[in-house]
């Protein structure tokens, strides 16, 4: 089950710090998360009533960006990925979405495999800088 919240504080926070390998930078994400000054949505997908996936979405004009899928590797390849795709697309739609983007780590096979299975298809590569 997929359930989806227009705020990123209590589910989704809560799902992120329970399942993210990233946990070190929950602070930087509740910052970010909560300055998002664009339609939003987080979305969390659950196990009977335990968290076992998340990700979100924002909504610029008819164009939707979907953001940081996970699930937690016990639960995957049951479907739960597609389920949180279909979720923030269905709520992007029925907000008058008209096409949708993706970011995806190229040495994420998992997630291009569900980006193929959406026909989402690669339009340019990009790269993270730090200043050294």
């Amino acid at each position: 089950t997929v359930r989806l919240f227009e705020s990123p504080d209590g589910p989704f926070i809560q799902a992120w710090e329970e399942l993210s390998p990233q946990n070190e930078q929950i602070e930087i994400l509740k910052t970010l998360l909560q300055s998002i000054a664009i339609p939003a949505i987080y979305a969390v997908a659950y196990q009977g009533e335990t968290a076992v996936g998340y990700a979100r979405a924002a909504l610029t004009g008819d164009c939707l960006g979907l953001f940081d899928l996970f699930v937690a590797p016990d639960y995957r390849h049951r479907g739960l990925g597609k389920d949180l795709v279909n979720a923030r697309l269905w709520w992007a739609y029925k907000r008058g979405a008209k096409m949708a983007y993706l970011q995806v780590m190229e040495n994420n096979p998992l997630a291009r495999s569900l980006q193929g299975k959406f026909e989402f298809r690669e339009s340019y590569r990009y790269w993270y800088r730090v200043q050294s």
